[in-house]
């Protein structure tokens, strides 16, 4: 798998990540008091697949905002159009990187998320669901895709209301 292009990248976050914003708009209106919201994220969305210390700090910082992962998508994608992209920032050399940046934006997405519905106790969490058996991946995986389902129904189901704005 070569690294992808400033077109494929930008296509892959708009799949991964903005449909999610364009999403949020319409759905967390009905969403009611108490409610759950999952965000189907991957171990690629941990920061642990970034190695740019400073992207790794604005991340993670407590008063994370939109801006930032706006930010942070801006930065990847202008290095792809621009061909300066540095593939030591990450840990893959490039390879998945622009799902990786739109997996990591999902997952920070999350925790503002949760903060803007805090007042009507909604819980809303990301997860990684774990390579599943699938056509997709031809049939490698750790997952079937029953086994795969359980964690996300545990967590719009029977999670405690408490596990709020964390990924799982």
């Amino acid at each position: 798998m070569s690294p992808c292009t400033y077109e494929e990248g930008k296509e892959i976050i708009n799949i991964n990540f903005k449909s999610i914003l364009i999403t949020q708009e319409f759905i967390y209106p009905l969403v009611k008091n108490n409610g759950r919201i999952l965000n189907l994220s991957s171990s690629c969305g941990h920061l642990s697949n970034l190695r740019n210390k400073y992207w790794i700090d604005r991340l993670s910082k407590r008063d994370l905002k939109i801006e930032d992962i706006n930010d942070f998508i801006d930065w990847f994608l202008e290095s792809k159009k621009a061909s300066t992209f540095s593939s030591e920032d990450f840990v893959d050399n490039g390879v998945i990187t622009a799902y990786r940046v739109a997996k990591m934006a999902l997952t920070a997405i999350t925790m503002i998320q949760q903060k803007e519905l805090e007042a009507r106790n909604t819980s809303i969490n990301s997860m990684h669901p774990g390579l599943q058996r699938t056509d997709l991946t031809m049939g490698l995986g750790f997952y079937s895709i029953d086994q795969a389902a359980e964690t996300p129904l545990y967590l719009v189901i029977d999670a405690p209301q408490t596990l709020q704005g964390v990924h799982v």
